[in-house]
């Protein structure tokens, strides 16, 4: 499990960034309540990178190691 990407109802998954900060990286409780979402972010992106967004190097490569495929079809083509 990602600890930050977790389906939540609520916008944020504090609990479980709080468990992963504390529990995993041993950042003391006060000290991750006085972090900005900004400064958490840049913590996430430093010990795990895959935490970046996606950017386009990454999507092509993406959709040149995983192309679309079409089942059913012999042609390949998108059906117009």
């Amino acid at each position: 499990m990602t600890p930050f990407f977790k389906p939540s109802k609520h916008i944020y998954p504090w609990k479980e960034w709080f468990s992963y900060a504390v529990l995993t990286l041993r950042i003391k409780p006060q000290d991750f309540w006085h972090l900005s979402l900004t400064e958490w972010h840049w913590i996430l992106q430093t010990v795990m990178p895959e935490a970046n967004s996606l950017n386009r190097e990454n999507l092509l490569s993406l959709l040149k190691n995983y192309p679309d495929q079409y089942y059913g079809r012999t042609d390949q083509s998108n059906g117009e």
